[in-house]
């Protein structure tokens, strides 16, 4: 769990950006045909990040409406367990189309494939 956190603050330092504005974080919490897993929304003055996509495509177009309507750029999703219902919700951020930096615990990769 710690390596998790510190790999999350890792991230947060390269991905949003390093200026004076303080980070806006918003949660999305779903219901129990989730599994009741929370999704975070993190965002700077012009970068955003998502903590779990979310498991069903609902629940994962919900929070891309919050991206969207943060007016941020996603640059990171970031992935904390690997189980489905952490991360199903990835293919519906049009990671084919966005060039995204994905990670899974410590596994990043960067690129438009939409897979890690």
């Amino acid at each position: 769990m710690t390596r998790s956190l510190i790999a999350t603050a890792a991230l947060l330092a390269t991905t949003l950006s390093a200026t004076a504005a303080p980070l806006q974080v918003k949660v999305y919490n779903a219901d129990g045909n989730s599994f009741n897993v929370n999704s975070t929304l993190v965002t700077g003055e012009k970068d955003a990040m998502v903590i779990d996509a979310g498991f069903t495509r609902a629940d994962a177009l919900r929070i891309a409406a919050q991206v969207l309507d943060s007016g941020k750029t996603l640059k990171t999703i970031y992935v904390s367990q690997a189980d489905p219902d952490y991360y199903f919700g990835v293919p519906e951020f049009d990671t084919k189309r966005r060039k995204l930096l994905i990670c899974i615990g410590s596994l990043c990769k960067t690129g438009t494939t939409g897979s890690v």
